[in-house]
């Protein structure tokens, strides 16, 4: 595969793409344009000029938009080119997923470009790369560093290829040494922080989770960080093949919780949970199903061991636990069925993020069952470790079965009732007392859920208001249905201790700023508490 970052005649970045692969010997493929993927839709749009190069050879469409049929000699060498473009404008957070190219590099994930003869995607085939890019560029991506115009070749599954990273451009290289393993680091914009200091923070995360997992089969290790360029959007990744894409504001703050080492911790944890869990490093379709234990457990692990490496407190550690319970207990959705998860992860916000909640208090919940009934022996790790011995015996990890068979061996424990209830149903998990163990207790405590009083997505869209509740804290601010356009708006999604500020133009050709604290009425919530602080 040649890739070459270039110039159209409408002064717009692209990357031109040669693909060659041995034909069938029937003399017929079926090609598969990117497609959906992580909430994306319709990827094929980034894709153009696609056409043969090889002799004898033809094209054709199918009555899918993402699929193609290709006519060769038979067990030929078939030659494509396509060029792929960046198909969105702005709003960087809602589309890393899709191509991202300028004149400064590219940051592509593989199934947002990538081209592939339809075949099976878990079997390994070896692969060749060129990256054909100015001198003055770096490269990288899941399968190592290139430099131009060098080939560099591996072995790869087409689903390996499909969640990899791959960046070039202005990016900035490190590499860092990890229980004697290469990580490299690649990023790009102005920080708060060094790149020195995000190194030594990604080589602590990466040390204590292959110290959990007993396992530095790694040969390489690629973490990238991209600007988003949207102020508030804060940070956003995903775990992919060998790899973390990361992607944050420019104000981001590397040591907060939450912050980027939560998000770190939480994808790097993906490299096992589910990729290294069974053969494929999958759940049964759909995935989203499935979200409340590869969310979920990955959260309650990503901070547990954040917690286990020192990189926060006892007392952070219980504090953002609160933040959490209380985003749970007050979330608008927490009654949402695994149903309406299922079907709604990619779309709203609110049931998106319910599984990572849900799916952690379980995790918790479990780990303190298996506890009690060892006597403290045993633990929810002792599970993982199962898992991960029996992944080569897993086709597809079945979280559900799994879970019932472990909790029944360590604690004779039958999860089936709470999987009913909790998962499925989405009823409230309860909270264990002693689920975090001596000193920390548990109690109540009074707050105030966020409730902005009006329509936010038509605030953020529209720029309009609308939606005003009579009575509500946007109502009695003075905020009323029909005011706009909207200037600027800013607010914390979850805190309602943090003033909606209101940016609107008036009719005197001038601007009226609105701040109001977003206050409904309140709640008792449970919470932890230290006995004493450490």
């Amino acid at each position: 595969m040649i890739l070459r970052p270039f110039t159209d005649t409408q002064g717009r970045s692209a990357l031109e793409v040669e693909l060659s692969f041995k034909g069938s010997d029937t003399g017929h493929e079926t090609l598969v344009l990117p497609s959906s993927w992580g909430g994306q839709e319709k990827l094929y749009r980034g894709v153009s000029d696609l056409q043969a190069l090889s002799p004898n050879t033809t094209l054709s469409g199918t009555s899918l938009p993402d699929r193609k049929s290709i006519e060769c000699n038979p067990g030929a060498v078939v030659r494509l080119r396509y060029t792929v473009q960046q198909d969105w404008e702005k709003d960087f957070s809602k589309n890393i997923f899709r191509p991202s190219l300028s004149e400064n590099g590219f940051t592509l994930i593989g199934a947002g470009f990538l081209v592939t003869p339809e075949w099976d995607p878990e079997m390994r085939r070896p692969v060749t790369f060129r990256w054909e890019i100015p001198r003055n560029w770096t490269q990288a991506d899941s399968f190592g560093t290139g430099r131009p115009s060098k080939t560099r070749a591996f072995t790869a599954t087409l689903s390996q290829l499909q969640t990899a990273v791959y960046v070039g451009g202005d990016y900035r290289i490190r590499v860092v040494s990890v229980r004697e393993r290469p990580v490299t680091l690649a990023l790009r914009g102005k920080w708060r922080f060094t790149d020195a200091q995000f190194s030594d923070l990604a080589r602590r995360i990466v040390s204590a989770e292959r110290r959990f997992w007993k396992d530095d089969s790694f040969p390489a290790f690629l973490i990238t960080l991209t600007p988003t360029q949207e102020p508030g959007k804060n940070y956003l990744g995903t775990g992919l093949t060998n790899s973390i894409a990361a992607y944050a504001d420019k104000d981001v703050e590397l040591m907060a919780i939450p912050g980027l080492k939560q998000l770190l911790a939480h994808e790097l944890f993906h490299t096992w949970n589910p990729l290294r869990l069974s053969q494929e490093g999958q759940f049964p379709e759909p995935q989203e199903r499935h979200s409340w234990f590869g969310e979920g457990f990955t959260e309650y692990y990503a901070h547990r061991l954040l917690l286990q490496s020192g990189l926060v407190t006892r007392n952070e550690y219980v504090a953002a636990l609160n933040d959490r319970i209380r985003d749970y207990c007050l979330s608008p959705v927490r009654g949402a069925s695994n149903r309406r998860v299922e079907a709604e992860f990619f779309t709203s916000d609110a049931v998106g993020r319910l599984p990572y909640l849900r799916g952690e208090l379980l995790a918790l919940r479990w780990n303190a069952v298996i506890r009690n009934s060892t006597g403290g022996r045993r633990s929810l790790d002792d599970v993982l470790y199962d898992l991960r011995r029996n992944a080569a015996r897993t086709p597809r990890l079945r979280p559900e079965s799994a879970m019932k068979t472990a909790l029944l061996k360590y604690a004779k424990y039958d999860i089936s009732r709470d999987i009913e209830r909790y998962v499925r149903q989405g009823e409230t998990v309860p909270l264990s007392a002693d689920a975090l163990g001596t000193g920390i207790t548990l109690t109540t405590k009074t707050v105030a859920p966020f409730d902005p009083g009006l329509d936010l997505q038509a605030l953020q869209e529209e720029q309009r208001v609308e939606g005003v509740l009579t009575g509500g804290s946007a109502y009695q601010a003075g905020l009323r249905d029909g005011q706009g356009p909207v200037r600027s708006l800013s607010f914390s999604s979850s805190d309602s201790s943090v003033p909606v500020v209101v940016v609107i133009a008036n009719g005197n050709g001038g601007l009226s700023t609105v701040r109001y604290l977003p206050k409904g009425s309140p709640r008792t919530i449970p919470q932890y508490v230290l006995r004493f602080s450490r």
